[in-house]
């Protein structure tokens, strides 16, 4: 049985908009243990040199490691770096 897809659903597959983009999905790009890049966040909730939790439209990015630095960031994108053991969802 298929699922019927509502009107947004409808138009982002007919564009052939990234879902990403649609929805303001949180996307996150690691490069090895020392560097991420968080897009789509709305907000940073904790920020520490050990733990980094951001805010997004979907819940919680959480950032755990050492010597973490917020490099950059503007907008609704930041680069943190350090040494990055895990990264949460959720």
């Amino acid at each position: 049985m298929e699922k019927r897809l509502n009107w947004k659903d409808n138009l982002v597959k007919a564009a052939g908009i990234p879902e990403d983009l649609a929805y303001g999905q949180p996307v996150v790009t690691v490069t090895g243990h020392r560097r991420a890049v968080i897009q789509n966040y709305r907000g940073i909730l904790l920020y520490t040199s050990e733990k980094l939790v951001l805010r997004t439209s979907h819940g919680k990015v959480t950032v755990c490691g050492k010597d973490l630095q917020i490099l950059s960031y503007c907008g609704d994108e930041m680069e943190i770096t350090g040494w990055i053991g895990d990264i949460h969802l959720g």
